[in-house]
């Protein structure tokens, strides 16, 4: 539903920036500034290098979802799904939800699960339903199924897992109908899903009634199962409080991975490993040790570039390096925020830092380039970090 200006005010108090101008159509870097109470929503420029400008405030927190175009950003202010229009400093609400009920965007479409039943207000709706980011059209509801998480929308096609999270089903966005895909073993639960990159295969992974991980490969058209691998060692760390869960993803077309456990996963000599395995011969082809046993397990990082920059976790510091060296360009304390105090882009071309210089907060912007110096944005504490990729 569409909400008035005064709900609106009612709902989240966000004010646009008194000085609009448009965006770059280049990539961006979105931050929020708090000052006495105020949530200040900051942008800058990255290529062409511009300076920060204030987007909104709000006295609640405030964050950025998706990029939508060159000038409107998808906002989530605690109580409402919100656009804001950069170029003409206006803003309007979408939707009365919280942000953990966003799927996606597609096209013109702001993708949202239901958060609230008619008849039971205490029970999510969870119907998926298509919101309409341009003009002022009704949100329209796709399919009759309710479904739990919406892990993958690719193109025209939605992955869902059902409100049991044991049925997985295919979604056309264009033609608004919905399929059965396939259905988890009996007694499997807490299920991952993968689509292969050229869309014809999804990976399940799920964890099985004796605790251990079950991999399977379905036609993602069809749902005919193409492989599976049972018995898979998954434990945590004694030290964990997670319960396991057998994460999945893809090398390529042909070659599914997981994170799986190995050694004496009782006790603090096992490891984690990833696994790739060959969907055509059912063999394994690979194992990398990634780490030892840890709280829970974590799926490969994507390849960054050589000269990209990176961020190291040690035990009291964050350091800031570019990839293939151990010299610190920057360390900062690890703060027991919820928010990183440095923080680099996915692709590894910028990061950004928050340091104390003189007793005050300042953010500094870098850049992979090794001959610049890093950029100061000014004073102040950021968080809700977000790199938002050029405008198409």
């Amino acid at each position: 539903m569409r909400l008035s200006a005064s709900t609106l005010l009612a709902l989240c108090a966000v004010t646009p920036a008194q000085d609009p101008a448009p965006l770059g159509s280049g990539p961006l870097l979105c931050y929020v500034v708090v000052d006495e109470g105020v949530h200040r929503l900051t942008a800058v420029e990255l290529e062409p290098p511009g300076t920060p400008r204030e987007l909104c405030r709000s006295p609640a927190p405030v964050r950025v979802l998706q990029r939508l175009d060159r000038d409107h950003l998808l906002l989530s202010t605690g109580d409402a799904l919100v656009l804001l229009d950069a170029a003409a400093g206006a803003m309007q609400a979408l939707l009365a939800t919280t942000a953990d009920r966003f799927v996606a965007v597609h096209g013109d479409d702001v993708l949202v699960l239901g958060d609230a039943r008619g008849e039971a207000p205490w029970l999510p709706d969870n119907h998926l339903y298509a919101v309409p980011w341009r003009g002022t059209a009704p949100r329209r509801r796709i399919g009759a199924e309710r479904f739990a998480t919406v892990p993958i929308v690719a193109g025209n096609l939605a992955i869902a897992l059902d409100a049991s999270e044991r049925e997985l089903w295919a979604i056309s966005l264009n033609r608004l109908q919905e399929r059965r895909l396939t259905t988890l073993p009996d007694g499997d639960h807490s299920a991952r899903v993968a689509l292969s990159p050229d869309g014809a295969r999804l990976a399940i992974g799920s964890v099985a009634q004796n605790g251990r991980g079950r991999l399977r490969v379905v036609d993602a058209a069809t749902g005919r199962s193409q492989q599976q691998w049972d018995d898979l060692p998954i434990g945590l760390s004694p030290l964990s409080s997670f319960a396991p869960t057998l994460e999945v993803a893809w090398h390529d077309a042909t070659h599914v991975v997981c994170s799986e456990s190995r050694g004496d996963t009782r006790g603090l000599d096992g490891s984690f490993v990833h696994v790739r395995r060959d969907v055509g011969t059912g063999a394994i082809v690979d194992e990398t040790v990634y780490s030892g046993l840890e709280l829970y397990h974590r799926l490969p990082q994507p390849e960054l570039p050589s000269t990209g920059l990176t961020v190291a976790t040690l035990d009291d510091t964050l350091e800031l390096r570019r990839l293939g060296t151990d010299a610190a360009l920057r360390s900062v304390p690890r703060s027991g925020k919820t928010a990183a105090d440095l923080v680099a882009a996915p692709d590894g071309r910028f990061a950004a830092a928050c340091r104390l210089v003189d007793g005050t907060f300042r953010l500094e912007l870098w850049t992979a380039d090794p001959a610049a110096a890093p950029r100061d944005l000014g004073p102040g504490r950021a968080e809700g970090w977000a790199w938002l990729e050029a405008s198409r």
